[in-house]
């Protein structure tokens, strides 16, 4: 399972500054700055995914501006870079055999719903990349 410290520590290996803001959106990349800003006060787990989330920005260089169709692709692929980061497929594995919903599922996890369902269907689709699934 990955912490907020090897998120903290990848953020580092990636020239990505780590600040905090209070009230407004959950996080926020800043292609400018290199910094990923998240909000002051959330739960632990929303912070994690947030973070994972904003450094699928950072990782795949988003440029702020997009819309449209644009948008909707950096979106995309922030989501599925945070899943398949947070997510290991032998963890998720047991966890589908040991909870009954996707909410305990995600708990057992330590991530959001949306990141349990974002990998479901990356997994689905065969599209974790084996690079990824730690053992």
């Amino acid at each position: 399972m990955i912490t907020m410290l090897d998120l903290e520590q990848l953020a580092e290996e990636m020239g990505v500054m780590i600040v905090t803001h209070t009230g407004g959106k959950k996080g926020g990349w800043n292609p400018a700055t290199r910094t990923v800003s998240l909000r002051e006060g959330m739960h632990e787990v929303q912070t994690l995914c947030t973070l994972a989330y904003e450094l699928g920005h950072a990782h795949y260089r988003h440029q702020l501006g997009a819309t449209g169709l644009a948008r909707e692709q950096q979106e995309r692929e922030a989501n599925e870079w945070a899943a398949i980061l947070l997510i290991d497929e032998n963890d998720y594995m047991a966890a589908e055999i040991n909870c009954d919903s996707i909410s305990s599922i995600a708990h057992e996890l330590g991530v959001t719903i949306l990141m349990v369902r974002i990998w479901r269907q990356l997994y689905a689709k065969g599209k974790i990349p084996q690079y990824c699934i730690q053992d």
